[in-house]
C-alpha cells in the first residue's frame, strides 16, 4: 500500500475519533438510550460494517442494516425485511439525507416498531455534500413537521453545536477543498502542505466550541438528535 493511502487512512481514523459532531452524536444516544433503558431488540439502520454505537444499548438483540456495507443484513431502509411491530427501538444516524424517498422509511421504521417503541433520529444541517447519493437537509421546523407527518411523537428534540462550533468544523475540511483528497496528491510537497494545513486546523472545532455559550438563538446548528417513540 502506498504511503500517502496510509496516510489517508491514518487521517480518516483520527478524524473520526476526534470529531466534534461525533462526540455530540455519542453524547446524544447515550442519554437517549438511558431514557429508553433495557429493551429487547435494537435495530440500526445503515449501521456500517462497525455498529459503532452498539455498546449504548442495553439490549438482548442488535441488528446492524445496511446497503452499501456488510452488516447484519443487507438491505434497503425504504423496504425493511423485518416483521411488523417486532423491534423495540430503531437507530438511524446520518442516514436519512442519503434517502431518495425519507417518508417511505420513516413509514417503515413505523411499521416494524412495537407500539410505543421508540425511534433515535439524527441528521445534519450545515455540512458540505458527503456522498454521491446526499439529497437534503432539515430545518428544526422541518423535522417536527417531517415526524409529525409519520405519526411520531417527540420526546426529545437536541440541537447540535451552535454558530461558533457550526464554524469550526467547516474550516478542517478547507485541505480538502483545495488540494483534494490526500490520496490524490501527487508531489510530496502537495502532500506536505495538505497534511500541514490539516495538522493545524483539525483542532480548531474543539478550540472554539466553547464559545457557543454565547450563542442565544442558535440559527446556526450543525445537525439535530431527537428522540420519538411509536404512538
Amino acid at each position: 500500500m502506498k504511503m500517502k493511502n496510509i496516510l489517508h487512512i491514518l487521517a480518516k481514523l483520527v478524524g473520526t475519533q476526534f470529531s466534534l459532531p461525533k462526540h455530540h452524536l455519542k453524547t446524544h444516544i447515550t442519554e437517549f438510550s438511558k431514557t429508553i433503558g433495557a429493551c429487547s431488540l435494537v435495530l440500526d439502520v445503515g449501521s456500517g460494517n462497525r455498529c459503532p454505537y452498539r455498546p449504548l444499548f442495553d439490549c438482548n438483540h442488535y441488528i446492524g442494516l445496511d446497503y452499501f456495507e456488510q452488516a447484519s443484513i443487507t438491505g434497503d431502509a425504504s423496504y425493511l425485511p423485518l416483521p411488523t411491530a417486532k423491534v423495540d427501538v430503531v437507530l438511524i444516524t446520518e442516514v436519512l439525507e442519503h434517502l431518495p424517498e425519507p417518508i417511505k422509511t420513516l413509514n417503515e421504521i413505523y411499521r416494524v416498531l412495537r407500539q410505543d417503541g421508540y425511534l433515535i433520529l439524527t441528521v445534519p444541517l450545515v455540512i458540505g455534500v458527503h456522498d454521491y447519493v446526499d439529497y437534503q437537509r432539515w430545518t428544526e421546523r422541518g423535522l417536527i413537521k417531517l415526524l409529525t407527518e409519520s405519526n411520531f411523537e417527540i420526546i426529545s428534540l437536541k440541537r447540535r453545536g451552535g454558530i461558533f462550533s457550526t464554524i469550526g468544523i467547516i474550516i478542517p475540511n478547507i485541505p480538502r477543498q483545495i488540494f483534494g483528497e490526500l490520496r490524490e496528491q501527487t508531489s510530496w510537497w502537495s502532500m506536505g502542505a495538505y497534511i500541514t494545513s490539516w495538522v493545524i486546523l483539525t483542532p480548531i472545532p474543539w478550540l472554539i466550541a466553547p464559545f457557543d455559550y454565547f450563542d442565544k438563538r442558535q440559527d446556526y446548528v450543525f445537525g439535530y438528535s431527537v428522540l420519538c417513540y411509536k404512538k
